[in-house]
Formats: structure tokens, sequence, C-alpha cells
């Protein structure tokens, strides 16, 4: 940064902020995503509009959430 002459300061502030921003986008990235994925299905028929919806309420059943690995 000193060699361009930009201050270093100004570099700490940015990167501070940057983290930030960073967050949002990938919230947004995350989400995009995930609604494609129903999308997807939804078009080829993988999901139906009522087994959807279902999951949008209630992603996780109390038997599935039991059985995750990470859960134990």
């Amino acid at each position: 940064a000193t060699a361009f002459g930009l201050p270093v300061e100004g570099i700490a502030i940015i990167l501070g902020v940057d983290r930030i921003l960073d967050m949002a986008r990938t919230f947004c990235n995350v989400t995009g995503n995930c609604v494609a994925a129903a999308v997807v299905a939804r078009w080829e028929n993988e999901i139906s509009a009522d087994d959807l919806a279902k999951r949008m309420k209630e992603p996780f059943s109390e038997e599935e959430l039991e059985n995750l690995e990470f859960s134990k």
C-alpha cells in the first residue's frame, strides 16, 4: 500500500468493512443457490408442490435431525 502512496489506515478500514460485505454476499449466494435448487427440483418433478411447501415450513423432521452426523 505504501509503495503506491496509499495510507495503511485506509486499507485497514476497507478490509474491516469488506468483511461485513463479504458476509452479505455469502448470504445472498447461499440463498440464491437454495432457491435455484428448489425451483429445479420442482421443475423436474423431483418434489411435489405440497412437499416443497412442507419443507419450507419445517426443513427437517425430528427423526432427520437425530440422524444427522454432526448432531451426535
